[in-house]
């Protein structure tokens, strides 16, 4: 699959920004702002390229857990990225018609990469009773930032899984998920 740019929805990471402002006080806000090197302002309904969110969740988890080193600090942000969306009422209502039924939030993932950016695709695959298998193209996050958001998915169903990812090619990554 051709590689293109990239687009966010304003509003997720605008939601990230609204979370931060309830959550921390002024000093770690402004020290986010500093790494971020840009003012925390998004409107909701501009597309922004994907490596902004990136960057805000790096600097939002350097300033919070600052012992955190390397692909940790992705894993960390993954876990900020799904708490937040879940926080919203796109993230309420799919847990909610889902269940959290695992395989039937994971086999919608793909319509959620749709609602949310641009340019991602997701190839899923049903491997068995507790098994599923996913390749993700255009993916600009680092692998462990999606093992991040799979494994709080998992935690909020209170399943235990195991994860395998396999880097196929730039941007292109494959999941197993077993639980």
């Amino acid at each position: 699959m051709a590689k293109g740019k990239t687009l966010v929805k304003g509003m997720f990471i605008k939601a990230h920004v609204d979370r931060m402002r309830k959550e921390l006080d002024p000093e770690k806000l402004l020290n986010i702002e500093k790494l971020y090197n840009k003012p925390l302002e998004f409107k909701g309904f501009a597309d922004y390229p994907v490596e902004e969110e990136i960057e805000l969740l790096e600097a939002y988890i350097r300033v919070t857990k600052p012992n955190l080193k390397g692909d940790e600090i992705d894993y960390e942000a993954g876990i900020f990225h799904w708490q937040t969306f879940t926080q919203l009422g796109v993230g309420k209502a799919l847990l909610q018609v889902y269940n959290n039924d695992i395989k039937r939030i994971l086999s919608s993932a793909q319509a959620v990469l749709k609602l949310i950016s641009t340019d991602m695709h997701l190839d899923y695959y049903d491997e068995g009773v507790r098994k599923v298998r996913f390749i993700i193209y255009n993916f600009a996050y680092q692998p462990r930032h999606l093992e991040g958001i799979i494994h709080e998915l998992m935690a909020g169903a209170k399943v235990k899984a195991t994860i395998t990812t396999v880097v196929k090619g730039l941007q292109c990554f494959e999941y197993t998920i077993t639980w």
